[in-house]
């Protein structure tokens, strides 16, 4: 006995219910799993925090470093703690800059601020002072940031590259081990169709912390690139 057309519709549709249904199912695991993944992907492509998270700037913070410097053989020519103070607040041209005092020698103050992305330094370039950015972030991992860009009349330039290299490296020293910043800084210059590279340095920053390692690269006399400078962080207290 052949079934009713009825009952034949019912039936397809019973098989389409449960076709469509298994789908569905299928769909959303499939969903579910592509959240999940997306939820656990590595956070170290996803730079977070702001400038002044990564470098602390308040009258009083104080930073001890194991400070070392190198001569062109690679031996040590010094080796102390030294410290590096946030000594006092002044204005620079109707802007708020912060002293930061290294060892307690006047000579080596810097003065910095941050202005949203950049950390900015005061320099006495040619005996006129003037800020530069001396660090840029966020920034996306790998890209090169140009900090400043000049050429010369006579066709020669100077360019100051930075590049983030990672945005939370775990950094091993004295003071324990940090999720850091690692920011590379090089100078270009020379003719602008064949520019010379230079490292300059390696600096890495702990969010709420600040500096916790740097390296300052040069040449020997082999013309070979070293480590001149060494810094890592010992302690800190910041107001």
């Amino acid at each position: 006995m052949k079934p009713s057309s009825y009952a034949q519709r019912s039936y397809t549709a019973l098989i389409f219910f449960i076709i469509m249904k298994h789908h569905l199912l299928s769909i959303f695991i499939l969903l579910s799993c592509l959240v999940i993944s997306s939820c656990s992907l590595p956070s170290s492509s996803k730079p977070s925090g702001t400038m002044a998270d990564l470098f602390p700037l308040t009258v009083g913070d104080l930073w001890t470093y194991h400070h070392q410097e190198f001569r062109d053989d690679g031996s040590i020519s010094l080796d102390v703690n030294q410290d590096e103070l946030v000594r006092s607040q002044l204005v620079f041209r109707g802007t708020p800059t912060f002293e930061i005092s290294i060892a307690g020698d006047t000579l080596k103050d810097l003065q910095r601020y941050i202005s949203g992305t950049c950390l900015y330094v005061l320099t006495n370039a040619n005996k006129v002072p003037h800020l530069i950015c001396e660090l840029f972030y966020p920034s996306a991992i790998g890209k090169t940031i140009v900090l400043s860009d000049t050429t010369t009349p006579s066709q020669y330039e100077t360019r100051l590259i930075m590049i983030l290299r990672s945005a939370t490296e775990q950094v091993t020293v004295p003071a324990g081990t940090f999720s850091c910043a690692h920011f590379d800084e090089y100078l270009l210059q020379g003719n602008p169709a064949a520019l010379d590279t230079i490292p300059l340095f390696s600096l890495y920053l702990a969010s709420g912390v600040g500096k916790v390692s740097e390296k300052d690269y040069d040449f020997n006399a082999s013309h070979v690139q070293i480590t001149r400078k060494s810094d890592e962080l010992v302690s800190y207290k910041l107001n």
